[in-house]
């Protein structure tokens, strides 16, 4: 479920700016925020930031260990939900 709405950040391969390679890394903390599992201002913080770098042609990625943190910490908060 993570890796596919992540996935949803990636800009499109046909909306590219081929002339512009450069690529901007999420970390966790800012997938966190656009799963909307912070504050609002943060996720709207967070959405602004992903659509500025769309409209700008940049292409967005995720590293493998980023999503791997962000699944970590939201087991962390379902486990301790479970345990009351």
């Amino acid at each position: 479920l993570l890796a596919d709405a992540v996935a949803g950040f990636a800009v499109p391969a046909e909306s590219l700016d081929l002339e512009n390679p450069l690529r901007v890394v999420l970390d966790s903390p800012l997938i966190l925020d656009l799963l909307d599992l912070n504050s609002r201002q943060q996720k709207e913080y967070a959405a602004a930031f992903l659509d500025a770098l769309k409209e700008h042609g940049l292409r967005v990625a995720v590293f493998e260990h980023s999503i791997e943190e962000a699944k970590n910490a939201i087991q962390a908060i379902l486990d301790m939900h479970r345990r009351g």
